[in-house]
Formats: C-alpha cells, sequence, structure tokens
C-alpha cells in the first residue's frame, strides 16, 4: 500500500528526530496512516447503489443515476436521471465520503456533481449538466474544480 520510497522517507524523517519526540511522532503517524488506508479502502471499493433513508423508507438508487446533490439546512436532495428527486435529512458531507470521489465533484458548500453528466465548465463559475441544469462554483473552488475536470478526462 505504501511505497518502498515512502517507507524510507518516513524513516529518514524519524531519524531527525529528538528521541522524546519520536514516540509521540510514531503514534500519531500511525494513526494517519490507518485513517488514510481506511478511506482509502471506502475510496476503491466499487458501491453501485446508494441506500437512502427517506419518509417513505429505504430506496436503493444507482449511483450511476445521480445527476448532483444539493444541501440545504441539514437536508440533501439527490436530483436523479428522469427529473427524479429524492430528499433525505443528512448532510452533504456524509454523502460526500461515500460517494466515489474521481466521480463525484464538490464545486459549492452546498452541491456535489457527478462528472458523468458535467457538459461544461463555464468561465464565471458554472457546471452545465447535461440536462442543461447550471450548478455554481464556489470562487474560492474555481481553480480546484478546473483541475480535477481537467485530470478526469
Amino acid at each position: 500500500m505504501i511505497s518502498k520510497e515512502i517507507t524510507q522517507r518516513i524513516d529518514q524523517f524519524f531519524a531527525t528526530l529528538p528521541s522524546d519526540s519520536l514516540g509521540a511522532c510514531r503514534e500519531q503517524w500511525v494513526a494517519f496512516v490507518q485513517m488514510y488506508a481506511q478511506n482509502y479502502h471506502i475510496q476503491q471499493q466499487k458501491i453501485e447503489r446508494l441506500a437512502l433513508k427517506t419518509t417513505e423508507g429505504i430506496e436503493l438508487i444507482p449511483i450511476a443515476n445521480i445527476l448532483y446533490l444539493q444541501s440545504d439546512k441539514g437536508y440533501t436532495t439527490f436530483f436523479l436521471k428522469g427529473r427524479e428527486k429524492i430528499l433525505v435529512s443528512k448532510v452533504l458531507k456524509s454523502f460526500e465520503e461515500l460517494l466515489p470521489a474521481s466521480q463525484f465533484v464538490h464545486c459549492h458548500q452546498s452541491y456535489l456533481v457527478n462528472s458523468h453528466y458535467i457538459k461544461k465548465y463555464l468561465k464565471e463559475g458554472i457546471l452545465e449538466l447535461i440536462t442543461g441544469e447550471r450548478i455554481p462554483v464556489a470562487e474560492r473552488r474555481r481553480e480546484q474544480v478546473q483541475q480535477w475536470l481537467m485530470g478526469s478526462e
């Protein structure tokens, strides 16, 4: 999982530390690596459907059908192919952690967009979807979103 070169550099770094800080530093490093490995494992899982708890019950939706998610005051609305909407009482962040980061871009505090449906990025900071819908890109995220889009081709 971690390359030999990275391991060697970490060992070199530890060798430069005073011995009294070494134990605490190693503990922090182990915690970081464990968290990274867990997140990496989650991201590598190829989940195809997402279970959403709604007022009517639990809906299983294919990830491929999600156009984008929009949050508002602790609720998240899923916008799906076919103009269907599903409202869930969870914050956007909880879904951002579940959905593949290679496919979904967090372009705004309130939006998470499926890159498979992005038609173009407009220079005024708008993502235009193949459905014609327009999603704002936060000014502070514009450069990051542009780089992400260029890398996801």
